[in-house]
Order: C-alpha cells, then structure tokens, then sequence
C-alpha cells in the first residue's frame, strides 16, 4: 500500500494532533477572555467539559451544533488514559496515554512524538467534501484491494483510516502495537485481504471501532 494524503486531511490530521500548540487555546483561557474574535481551535482536560460545552453551544462556531453525532473510542489499551480532546472546525480528536506520561507538557509531546499514544480523530459529515468510502480511496490514492477487512486503509506510521454514516474516523494506535506487522503494512504490494492472515493481526483491528457519545 501506499497512500497519500490530500492537502485538506493532511492540514487538518496535523491541526487536530498538534492542537496543543500555538493556534490552540485550552478552554480555560477561552472562559477567561470573553471578548475578541472566536479560536480556531479549543482543547479541553475532561470530557465532563467537552460535553458541557458541546451541550451548551459553545461548538457551534466550530460547525458543531446540536444535532451533531459525537464519538467515543469503543475501546482503549489497558492503562490509557483520556487527557485532551481537541475541536477544530468539523472534526474532533481524542488522545490518550498512560497515566505516567501526562504529568507535564513536556512528557506529553516526548510520548506523542515517540507515538506512544492512542487517539481516535473524526471529522463530521461534510457537504463540499463528501465522507464517502470513495472519496477516501481517492484521497489515499488506493484501490478495493488496499482496504484492510474490506474497510480500513492504513496510513504510516501508526494510523487507519474509514468512513461510516459520512464521517470520517482514524485511530493512531501506540507503535508498538503496529511495529509487528509494519513491514507488512507499508508493502505496497501487500493485499488488504492477505494481511488479515497475520497471527494477531486481528487483535488490533479491535480498538478500530467507535461508539456514540450519549
């Protein structure tokens, strides 16, 4: 396989995982301004926050009102733990680490970096670019037999990507969850189908699924 990113998933993958920096704001400096143009961005600690936010309209200027269906990781790797969950406009990313390496912002990035955490990345059904199983084989340049389970297209180092419901999803899995399988993965002659054969492979593809926040 060997997929490629567009331009406008590529901005927006990199916005939502590095959210923290400067074009960022964290939802505490967003309560205490109260005056100025709105952020491009807000991060909150806690879902509880995130959820009070998303209740009370406070996402609406990021194209996420109401009637917005939100997610949830189904599942998560033993020991992780939520610490941010980033909003930009029209998508949503939630990250999590052990509990070890959220004690500063420095161990944060160093875990990051080192793709030690575990995120799941959404963006909301969009009408000027389609969340289609199409548009996300063109987006990566693949074909029918780059889908992994019929379903998934795996972008290095760590990430897959689907569409359900005309939402686009990817979870970044830790690397040392891929690193077994990754010369497989990034082969681009390797057939989406022919992976699943992989002992263990399976395993992974378990924390690829999503629930609705209620």
């Amino acid at each position: 396989m060997k997929p490629t990113l567009t331009i406008i998933i590529t901005l927006i993958m990199w916005f939502s995982v590095l959210s923290g920096c400067n074009n960022a704001i964290n939802d505490m400096e967003a309560e205490s301004e109260g005056a100025g143009p709105p952020p491009e961005a807000m991060e909150f600690a806690s879902l509880e926050r995130f959820q009070s936010a998303y209740s009370g309209g406070g996402l609406a200027h990021f194209g996420i009102d109401s009637s917005a269906k939100l997610y949830l990781p189904a599942i998560t790797p033993d020991g992780y733990e939520l610490y941010t969950i980033a909003v930009s406009y029209g998508s949503i990313s939630l990250r999590s680490l052990p509990e070890e390496h959220t004690d500063s912002q420095w161990s944060i990035l160093e875990a990051q970096n080192s793709n030690k955490h575990f995120a799941l990345w959404y963006a909301l059904p969009n009408d000027e670019i389609p969340n289609t199983p199409a548009n996300l084989l063109e987006q990566f340049g693949a074909g029918d037999k780059d889908l992994i389970n019929d379903k998934y297209i795996f972008a290095s180092p760590a990430s897959f990507f689907w569409v359900e419901e005309e939402t686009m999803f990817s979870v970044s899995l830790p690397l040392t969850m891929v690193t077994p399988f990754a010369s497989a993965l990034r082969d681009e002659n390797i057939d989406g189908t022919a992976i699943m054969d992989y002992e263990g492979f399976n395993e992974i593809l378990k924390f690829l699924h999503v629930e609705v926040l209620q």
